[in-house]
């Protein structure tokens, strides 16, 4: 085209002279009105986001962003201050950061430094025009037995200010394989502002269902690893009703979700977006006749019915709880056990504290819930004035245990104690051969406390009603229940009557229904450790088979 251009400009000149006093009659010509045609803009390529695109796989990530689940942690820079929450990230390069009241989405590609900048789609600010980038990239300062470990910030786009730090800890899958056809069911569940949601997913892929309010899906859904605990899904919604704050028309449209399923426990949580807004939806495909936890179900109701979110999110069992100092110089660390039941039920005991609480765990993998706690009798070190306990799982180190990390808190929110806790594996291939029964664990227990050298014996008859007492004069009427024999927990409900008083608790304190969480240890002789709790008093019994 060049060429052509310059040949034309060297013929000009020439035609010119040719024409010239020639005394033609043509009209000279006249200078036009009309506007020049525009140069075309140049095209601006679509805005990488979590919803837009397609599912193909993101090429850049390779092995340096591996596909998983991850404990986010959120960092406020003005205080140090920290959410934890979880992350998902998928081969798409899409990763949901999610938290109890807000989650971000972003959809990542790595640049040559196997770093990325990406715009963020976020909840928290669906009404301004805040523009966020995340930025980060795999950290190399973790140890060599860790998992992968990804830290960055989120910024103000224009601002260039830190709106939060950040990291993400991978967390070990469970050892099951996803397919298709493993994850075809139909998962139901109702959110907190009372909408229903069926997800149905076939073993084509096929991705149908619908809400109370109306909405229809329609997509599709893949497994991007595995052996990892993650799906992804495209869908289109339609016909969707309002919700509190959002119209329908806002909820319709095109689809993009990220979750994770565990076939074991039948639990699906997806967290998606349309570019307009953001959802979370949780569902499981357990029988509807299933009796499960009430909400409004505490420590102390009378029942075992069990909570899904422990048995989907947690390890029911025996866990060696340790305390973690807040400062340097500390000169006690509370130490002792912590027991999670598939009811929900925790229970701790330490050489300086006796509590129990009951939780559901949200689909953060967060759980936290109000605890009654005594101290331990006989302790010299008084402990911490806690009123919650708050935990998550912790499983980026690598190792086949199962870890919790968290915190006790005071009446004002206000930090009191870290804690992590392991799970005791030492008789899981027994109970895993022979879990534990009613029958099994029926028999005479005794075992003797101090201070005040009490005594209390338990008699467990092999359907689980229990009779005894202690030598201050309690009598203990109640029944005992096995809710998992692989875990090797028992959970007992005893009234108290006629009870004296110890050095830690008033006989008017001692009486009463208490609730607790045990555990059986076969051996010579097999005992039993309980922690029994009632909204005055907790105790602790360790008794050995007569």
């Amino acid at each position: 085209m060049k060429f052509k251009m310059i040949a034309l400009a060297l013929a000009m000149p020439g035609l010119l002279v040719g024409c010239g006093g020639g005394g033609s009659d043509d009209e000279p010509l006249q200078p036009s009105d009309e506007a020049p045609i525009p140069e075309p803009e140049p095209e601006v390529p679509e805005p990488r986001l979590f919803s837009n695109g397609d599912l193909s796989v993101e090429p850049s990530l390779g092995t340096e962003i591996p596909i998983g689940i991850y404990q986010y942690t959120q960092t406020s820079p003005s205080n140090g201050s920290e959410l934890v929450g979880l992350a998902i990230i998928s081969e798409s390069g899409r990763i949901a950061l999610a938290l109890e009241n807000s989650i971000d989405f972003a959809r990542i590609e790595l640049n040559e430094n196997d770093r990325f900048s990406m715009p963020v789609e976020s909840t928290e600010t669906p009404d301004d025009n805040v523009s966020r980038l995340l930025k980060g990239g795999r950290d190399t300062g973790v140890g060599p037995d860790a998992l992968a470990r990804i830290s960055g910030s989120v910024i103000n786009d224009e601002t260039q200010a830190l709106v939060h730090n950040y990291r993400m800890d991978k967390q070990a899958p469970d050892e099951r394989t996803l397919t298709l056809a493993g994850i075809a069911a139909t998962y139901s569940g109702i959110d907190d502002t009372g909408v229903g949601s069926a997800i149905s997913l076939s073993s084509d892929g096929t991705l149908m269902g619908s809400d109370t309010t109306g909405c229809e899906y329609v997509g599709e859904v893949i497994i991007p690893d595995g052996g990892e605990d993650v799906i992804e899904m495209s869908y289109t919604a339609s016909n969707c009703g309002p919700t509190v704050d959002i119209p329908g028309d806002s909820r319709d449209g095109d689809w993009f979700a990220v979750g994770r399923i565990d076939v074991a426990t039948g639990t699906l949580s997806m967290f998606g977006t349309n570019g307009s807004i953001g959802t979370r939806i949780s569902g499981t495909n357990n029988d509807p006749d299933e009796e499960v936890v009430e909400e409004s179900a505490t420590f102390f109701t009378n029942d075992f019915n069990e909570e899904p979110s422990i048995a989907a999110r947690l390890e029911p069992g025996v866990y060696d709880y340790q305390d973690i100092p807040l400062g340097d110089g500390a000169t006690f660390i509370e130490s002792g056990l912590m027991m999670i039941s598939n009811t929900g039920r925790i229970v701790v005991a330490t050489d300086s504290r006796l509590a129990v609480t009951r939780v559901t765990v949200s689909d953060v993998d967060t759980f936290r819930g109000p605890v009654v706690q005594s101290e331990t009798p006989g302790t010299d070190r008084p402990p911490s004035n806690a009123s919650e306990i708050f935990g998550t799982p912790d499983n980026s180190g690598g190792g086949g245990s199962f870890n919790l990390a968290g915190s006790l808190l005071g009446n004002g929110g206000e930090l009191e104690n870290r804690y992590s806790a392991t799970r005791d594996t030492t008789n899981d291939g027994t109970f895993a051969t022979t879990p534990l029964t009613l029958t099994q664990l029926s028999g005479t227990y005794s075992g003797t406390r101090n201070p005040g050298a009490i005594t209390a014996t338990l008699t467990i008859a092999s359907d689980g009603t229990i009779a005894g007492s202690d030598t201050t004069g309690c009598a203990y009427n109640g029944i005992a229940n096995v809710p998992n024999g692989e875990s090797g927990l028992i959970e007992v409900q005893i009234d108290a009557a006629n009870c004296s008083a110890t050095t830690a608790a008033t006989g008017a304190e001692r009486d009463g229904d208490y609730n607790g969480v045990g555990d059986f240890l076969p051996g010579s002789p097999d005992r039993i450790r309980v922690v029994m709790g009632s909204p005055m008093n907790v105790e602790f019994l360790d008794l050995d088979r007569q």
